[in-house]
């Protein structure tokens, strides 16, 4: 059955509503997302740029994910030699990882504050607009077919639901911006999503790399034509995104909806039509 409605409700008393695309691709994205709110609400919604102070936010968020993760290891209880080993020492391991069970959701607090601070940094305006990420923690990739990059848009209109990477790594857009090394260690070709996605809370704009990056790309087109089938200039190559959902006539004004929802704004509630 066609998925038609994404409805999600947040801590603020916002409700919102979006149009799902009647694409092949934004339906198989509407069923991962499905699947995923049967089993529990998004395990991890963190909301970008809603605050007065972003460099100053992102920088105390990974100082102190850092932080916890270095308390967190150094928790960890000896391991001893197998011939050593006792029932004391396992069920010392079991508690320590009983009480380190946030390490993943810190880790993913981690990724997204390290991106934001490098956006902060490097100065990319675009990615400074309010956004919202919103995850599980069990999602997992599914592996775009053939030509459906071809429906990757540059272009992010107030509300858009668009699909994140689903990746651990960088995309050629965001190793240009942040001044990394281009390695096989750093890039990661986009080629999965899932039923993650990004609320764009932005102005209505067009994320059109700069003649620097793609000159960037130019020059390093061939390391890239190794490791992937892309052509020259590929869409794939900069910051474009699959827009799976739009938003619903509302009669909040897009800067009501900003001034209410929040940096600590949760999901209480998301469902399907």
């Amino acid at each position: 059955m066609m998925k038609q409605k994404l409805i999600i409700e947040f801590d603020n008393s916002i409700q919102l509503e979006w149009n799902i695309k009647r694409q092949p691709l934004a339906q198989k994205w509407a069923e991962l997302v499905q699947e995923m709110i049967t089993k529990e609400l998004p395990t991890k919604v963190m909301n970008f740029h809603f605050m007065s102070n972003p460099k100053q936010y992102y920088y105390e968020s990974t100082r102190d994910s850092i932080n916890l993760l270095k308390e967190k290891i150094n928790l960890i209880p000896n391991f001893p030699t197998i011939d050593s080993i006792n029932l004391q020492d396992l069920n010392s391991l079991h508690d320590w990882f009983a009480n380190a069970q946030d390490i993943t959701h810190v880790l993913h607090t981690l990724h997204m504050s390290l991106h934001s601070l490098e956006s902060e940094i490097s100065n990319q305006h675009v990615q400074k607009f309010p956004n919202t990420h919103v995850a599980w923690n069990t999602s997992y990739g599914k592996t775009f077919e053939d030509r459906e990059h071809l429906l990757f848009d540059k272009s992010r209109n107030f509300g858009d639901i668009f699909l994140t990477y689903h990746h651990i790594g960088k995309d050629p857009y965001a190793i240009w911006s942040s001044n990394d090394i281009l390695s096989d260690d750093v890039f990661v070709e986009y080629t999965q999503y899932s039923a993650d996605f990004v609320i764009w809370f932005g102005k209505n704009t067009r994320s059109e790399p700069s003649e620097e990056f793609w000159s960037w790309f130019d020059s390093n087109y061939e390391w890239f034509k190794q490791r992937t089938n892309w052509k020259k200039r590929d869409i794939r190559a900069g910051n474009s995104r699959y827009i799976a959902a739009t938003l619903n006539t509302t009669d909040l004004s897009p800067t009501k909806i900003k001034n209410i929802l929040k940096t600590e704004s949760k999901i209480t509630n998301i469902h399907i039509e």
